[in-house]
């Protein structure tokens, strides 16, 4: 008769419950901060850098509410073919970890007919007088009404610089318009830029978050100065 095999029992002590509970809540905590929390917001700073020869044209349009008990005029701007202007806009971490702001949803070339389309986008380089600087901005000490943007090195080419954005922080981006497709567009048209979609990161999965800008409405002029194509 041959000898029974001994057996292996895993005994559930008070310790590995503790481990496993800890564990679950870990898993748990990294789902709903990955799948489900939305921590990047619309900073507390934006400013349109308007074109050369750009101006606010009158309007008759009802006035906008961008915050409670808030009321502002609406700010229809004029089109300069081929010019170009930039949306610099900070944005905010509200979430207990670092986020990592990948890039913006620009126009797509299968549709060419936007107004304005949104060229490319990158980090911001800020200049200007004391105490403008990137660092300035991000801390609140300088506002991009005061400050400039630095042109060169921000639209500097390639790929979106990825940015690292420390929790209850802000980044700063530029959005880069381009006034090109008058040809598309019957005088006395509008087209309206209010929000961007923000590609970004937290806990390693991508998200996408569409961020409140403006409003900027742009009216389409009476006369296109070209009929060919637009200016890529």
């Amino acid at each position: 008769m041959a000898a029974a095999k001994p057996s292996l029992r895993v005994v559930a002590t008070p310790r590995r419950f503790v481990a496993l509970a800890v564990a679950a809540g870990v898993l748990a905590v990294y789902i709903y901060f990955a799948a489900y929390r939305q921590p990047l917001s619309p900073g507390p700073d934006e400013v349109l850098y308007r074109g050369p020869g750009q101006v606010t044209l009158p309007n008759s349009f009802p006035a906008y509410y961008p915050g409670v008990d808030q009321r502002a005029p609406l700010l229809l701007l004029s089109y300069v073919d081929g010019v170009e202007a930039s949306l610099v806009k900070t944005l905010y971490n509200d979430g207990p970890t670092s986020i990592t702001i990948t890039g913006v949803e620009t126009s797509p070339s299968y549709l060419p007919g936007a107004l304005v389309p949104l060229k490319e986008a990158q980090p911001a380089a800020i200049v200007g007088p004391p105490p403008c600087s990137l660092d300035a901005v991000e801390v609140g000490a300088a506002f991009l009404a005061y400050c400039r943007l630095n042109e060169a090195a921000t639209w500097s080419g390639g790929a979106f610089r990825p940015i690292q954005v420390s929790s209850h922080t802000v980044g700063v981006i530029a959005v880069h318009l381009l006034m090109s497709h008058c040809e598309d567009n019957g005088p006395g048209g509008y087209e309206v830029i209010d929000s961007i979609n923000v590609q970004y990161s937290v806990l390693g999965l991508p998200r996408v978050e569409s961020v409140e800008v403006g409003p900027y409405w742009f009216q389409s002029p009476d006369t296109c100065p070209r009929s060919g194509a637009a200016r890529p």
